[in-house]
C-alpha cells in the first residue's frame, strides 16, 4: 500500500504509526516535511522542503503558531508542483 505523509515537524505525532507501516515492506511511505533532522525510520522516506519566509519578529507570542501554520501550508502548495517527480521515483503511483 502507498502512504503519504505531510507535515512540518518529522515525525511529529506520526512516529508509531510510522514504526508500524513500515514493519510491511510491501508499503510504499513518504514523508514530506519542513524538518530537516537527523531523525530516519528505516522504510520511510524523507523529503524536505524549505519555506520561503519565517514568522516576523513583530508577529505576538500568541498568533506565531498560526501565523508559522499559514507560512508552512501556502509554502506546500507552492513547493508540491514541484516535489511531484521526487514523489513518483519513489515509486508511488495513483
Amino acid at each position: 500500500m502507498n502512504f503519504l505523509f505531510s507535515h512540518r515537524n518529522f515525525p511529529a505525532q506520526f512516529k508509531h504509526i510510522l514504526n508500524e507501516l513500515s514493519k510491511d515492506s510491501s508499503n510504499k511511505i513518504v514523508f514530506l516535511t519542513g524538518t530537516e533532522n537527523a531523525v530516519e525510520i528505516k522504510g520511510v522516506r524523507k523529503i524536505a522542503y524549505k519555506l520561503k519566509r519565517k514568522v516576523s519578529r513583530d508577529c505576538h507570542r500568541y498568533l506565531k503558531q498560526y501565523e508559522e501554520t499559514i507560512i508552512d501550508n501556502y509554502d506546500l502548495k507552492e513547493l508540491l508542483p514541484r516535489h511531484i517527480e521526487m514523489i513518483k521515483n519513489t515509486g508511488l503511483k495513483k
